[in-house]
């Protein structure tokens, strides 16, 4: 009976496929072109990367198999709660700033700020690198049909990612022994012929797997890069379509592109990697590292906003049969997702207290993106004086889903936003 129940509540926090509207496309706004494919390879295009096909191979030489698998168990369940958070809150609010907007409207206009920046940058300096799973609540704001795809998306993103890392160390660790000398020979991507997925090959005696994992990493490099690009300049366009970057960057192409955010973007990209060729690689390092924790601060900003997404909807007066999904094991998936987060967050530079003598720089490059995020959030709240929003003043219905459809239902053929971004530029 438990199982039973459990599978009812799985089925009941999908979508409702009956009466499904598609998203009106709004003249001067992104265009809602992305099917469920497109989101999720978006997200699985990025996350699966060289931290999957070299970086597994530090953590098993360093943690041993047991000890990676557990590793990556623990950091499964959380994505997973996070995801199933960003798939409630992408569904009902299916919009291009997704959980940076959301901070600003659930949480505090200075949160979403410091947040919208925060992710910028992480993502600008690791465009050659990896993403992360929360892309596909970025995608949403340009999905064709959210109500259907973007639940379908999320659901098979958390599933194969999970598949795709566990089952990966669970093999290599049958295979390969942790103490295996080649592993402590990998650093960075500089060796692919390291790659414990090389190992596996070549305990196989399949010689050429060097040649054939170079061109899958170098696949997947490129699109990691393709998907930073896309995630990228929609954070920009949203930042400055809300009034905090440079009107300049809310000018799309006929086709509904952000062609100066990409132009910036691209800029940047290129610069901080550039970086990485420069003496010993210090300042790329650093960089790097920044954006590790940066990315956590993301997922707490998306479980943070879930926790008063969902508190809010109740104290509306909302009924939670209407939500287009719902996110299972509310309120404690996002509590428990968020103390994962502050456990990896201060555990990334643990080593900084355990050599002798006390390594200051590697602590400060471990935890400084802690200060300036929250260096930026008190700027902006200083300037604009802003307040933490009360839970019955959120708006929760603008640019919703319920909105979206109301609106069709209206006018099914065309629906113009008042505040529309110049769409002037013929590419």
């Amino acid at each position: 009976m438990k199982i039973n129940s459990l599978w009812q509540r799985i089925r009941n926090s999908r979508e409702d496929e009956n009466d499904i509207l598609p998203a009106p496309h709004v003249e001067g706004q992104l265009h809602r072109n992305l099917k469920e494919r497109h989101m999720t390879m978006i997200a699985l295009g990025g996350t699966i990367g060289t931290g999957l096909f070299l970086a597994s191979g530090q953590a098993l030489a360093s943690s041993g198999p047991a000890g990676v698998l557990v590793s990556y168990v623990i950091v499964s369940i959380m994505v997973y709660f996070v995801m199933t958070s960003l798939g409630e809150l992408a569904t009902h609010l299916p919009i291009s700033g997704s959980f940076n907007t959301y901070g600003s409207r659930f949480v505090d206009e200075a949160f979403g700020f410091a947040l919208s920046y925060n992710y910028y940058f992480s993502w600008v300096v690791t465009i050659a690198g990896e993403l992360g799973t929360e892309a596909v609540g970025i995608a949403a704001g340009e999905s064709a049909n959210p109500r259907r795809d973007v639940p379908r998306a999320m659901n098979q993103v958390i599933w194969r990612i999970i598949l795709f890392f566990i089952g990966t160390i669970i093999v290599m660790g049958l295979i390969i022994r942790y103490d295996d000398p080649r592993l402590s020979n990998i650093h960075g991507v500089q060796s692919v012929a390291v790659s414990p997925f090389t190992l596996v090959f070549l305990s196989a005696g399949w010689t050429p797997a060097v040649h054939i994992m170079n061109a899958v990493i170098l696949t997947t490099v490129l699109s990691a890069g393709n998907s930073g690009l896309y995630l990228c300049t929609r954070i920009l366009w949203t930042l400055a379509m809300e009034g905090k970057a440079p009107q300049i960057f809310c000018r799309l192409t006929k086709g509904g592109i952000p062609i100066w955010c990409l132009a910036l973007t691209t800029v940047l990209a290129t610069i901080f990697f550039g970086l990485s060729f420069i003496g010993n690689q210090i300042v790329y390092q650093w960089l790097v590292n920044l954006s590790g924790v940066m990315g956590f601060i993301a997922w707490f900003g998306i479980a943070l906003s879930h926790w008063r997404f969902r508190r809010a909807y109740i104290a509306q007066g909302y009924a939670l049969e209407d939500l287009p999904y719902k996110a299972l094991f509310y309120p404690f998936g996002p509590i428990f997702a968020s103390i994962l987060i502050f456990v990896a967050v201060f555990g990334q530079g643990y080593t900084a207290f355990t050599t002798h003598p006390f390594n200051f720089n590697s602590f400060l490059s471990a935890y400084i993106s802690i200060p300036v995020f929250l260096i930026l959030f008190g700027i902006y709240k200083f300037v604009k004086k802003t307040r933490f929003v009360p839970l019955r003043e959120i708006d929760l219905m603008t640019g919703s889903l319920r909105e979206r459809e109301e609106q069709q239902k209206v006018h099914p053929y065309i629906v113009v936003a008042a505040d529309r971004a110049p769409t002037d530029i013929d590419l």
